[in-house]
């Protein structure tokens, strides 16, 4: 929808509009992946990403768009397509 829209609509965020934590995402990429270890925690780095937060308004309001897929099942799919992808050797 993005690619047909009239030029100069600029930035364009796609979220679900909820804050998710790097803690979050690891938890539920542990669940989907079965990954047997738990998660180590340093001191924070200069510059990392704490929360996300993506406000999807603009999308919503300019391309009538609205997320159709949560969190728990964007990382499942996610998971499943690299998957399936071909490893080199």
């Amino acid at each position: 929808m993005a690619i047909q829209a009239p030029q100069g609509l600029g930035i364009i965020n796609l979220g679900s509009g909820r804050g998710t934590t790097v803690n979050e995402i690891f938890e539920e990429l542990r669940d989907i992946t079965g990954y047997a270890r738990e998660a180590r925690h340093g001191p924070a780095k200069l510059g990392e990403t704490r929360k996300i937060y993506l406000a999807a308004s603009k999308a919503q309001r300019e391309l009538n768009w609205e997320p159709m897929v949560d969190l728990e099942n964007g990382l499942r799919h996610t998971v499943e397509y690299f998957r399936q992808m071909e490893v080199p050797a």
